[in-house]
């Protein structure tokens, strides 16, 4: 029975609440529609078709037949992955680093640095691989496709991009390394052992790394969100301009998070009112600077 036949669209709207009966019924009887959805006529090997069913067979095999399928998987990954690494770094900074320095906190520091940070380093680190990773793949196909470095669209990716490619490298070349000292520590105190006398230094140092990390998640997420909802915003000609100034500011803020710990400028990233303070920060300024020479 056609889906689009009287009897087709009775058969689908049938068990609905009343009201919304009522709207798939006028809906589903439309000229031309199925349910509302206007008739595509689409090329099936040699021939044309207007058969529902054949439309949604090539529907589904878009997925992994299709350019538009590949960029969906992979900013598919790309958003799992990132959702994973941001959530354990704001459970991180914004949750178990304050609760460490209360008097519980403090009590239970050694059990769950033995405990519960290596199974969350190992979620953070690899979902920062895989952030990574997917988004520099969605670059890159979307050179293939001809998109230039130029266009809007990459500069605000690109941007993004740079914050994103320092912050990996800051889990996996700073954080990751610190941390695997500090869980030696703690487990070589537990069994009776004495403290790895340059545990907390590395501690200290991981911290500002990723008190850094999360000041530019803010930036960052912004830019990754405005590149295809700002057309306007980084669509001038002033690219060199914009990554000469940009880019160097960038490149500070990450030069800042590595110097320390102790550093008066690492001052901000000491609280996390602080740290969120700064990424609001840095996020205006680029803002203003990307409308004032780039837009």
């Amino acid at each position: 029975m056609p889906l689009d036949s009287p009897r087709g669209v009775d058969r689908i709207c049938h068990g609905l609440p009343m009201r919304a009966k009522r709207f798939c019924l006028s809906e589903g009887r439309s000229e031309g529609s199925v349910i509302g959805i206007p008739r595509k006529r689409i090329n099936s090997g040699s021939t044309e078709t207007d058969d529902p069913g054949q439309l949604k067979g090539n529907f589904s095999m878009e997925l992994i037949t299709s350019g538009n399928g590949l960029e969906v998987m992979l900013r598919w990954i790309h958003v799992l992955a990132g959702t994973t690494w941001i959530g354990v770094l704001y459970y991180f900074n914004f949750i178990q680093t304050p609760f460490f320095g209360t008097e519980l906190g403090g009590t239970a520091k050694g059990a769950m640095t033995r405990g519960l940070v290596p199974n969350a380093l190992w979620w953070f680190r690899w979902g920062a691989l895989f952030t990574l990773i997917s988004g520099w793949l969605i670059v890159a196909h979307r050179l293939h496709l001809g998109v230039p470095l130029s266009d809007g669209y990459m500069t605000k990716v690109l941007t993004g991009g740079l914050m994103g490619t320092f912050m990996a490298y800051n889990v996996w070349f700073v954080i990751w390394p610190a941390q695997q000292v500090v869980i030696a520590n703690a487990e070589q105190v537990a069994a009776g052992g004495d403290p790895i006398p340059e545990a907390a230094a590395r501690g200290g140092k991981a911290g500002m790394a990723s008190r850094t990390n999360t000041l530019f998640s803010i930036p960052m997420l912004f830019f990754m969100i405005s590149a295809a909802n700002l057309p306007s915003f980084l669509s001038g000609t002033n690219d060199m301009m914009w990554w000469l100034i940009a880019g160097g500011l960038i490149v500070l803020v990450e030069i800042n998070g590595l110097i320390g710990p102790g550093v008066a400028t690492q001052k901000p990233l000491t609280s996390v009112s602080g740290t969120i303070h700064g990424g609001l920060a840095l996020w205006l300024v680029l803002y203003i600077l990307g409308s004032a020479i780039n837009s």
